[in-house]
């Protein structure tokens, strides 16, 4: 592995453990959670390797996180934040059933905040 891969690792590694550790998770209820191995999450927290994008999708789905944050990257792309926006819908509800003025609003917040991207 590259210096700048393990520094990543590195850094991916210790978000996991983090992340786990604030909601008072072991790696093998992390791993049930997430749907993946319970020696996957050890590997990941050791820092020996960094997660695929299926891997990290999980991860972050567990701890409520989006994928950037769990992986430490700044830039988020377009396709994850519509998959955030995706799983904030799914959890929080369908907007059809709000007003139509509440509809327009949450509409403008995101058009904004797309726009600062």
């Amino acid at each position: 592995m590259s210096d700048d891969k393990k520094i990543r690792a590195e850094l991916i590694a210790k978000k996991i453990k983090d992340l786990r550790v604030s909601v008072d998770w072991s790696q093998s209820e992390l791993a049930r959670q997430a749907g993946v191995t319970s020696a996957a999450v050890s590997q990941l927290e050791k820092g020996d390797r960094i997660p695929s994008l299926v891997v990290s999708r999980k991860l972050a789905s567990a701890l409520k996180v989006s994928v950037s944050e769990l992986t430490c990257d700044e830039t988020a792309s377009s396709t994850e934040l519509n998959s955030e926006a995706q799983l904030f819908f799914r959890e929080f509800g369908n907007i059809s059933k709000l007003s139509g003025h509440d509809q327009e609003l949450i509409k403008g917040i995101v058009n904004s905040m797309k726009d600062k991207n």
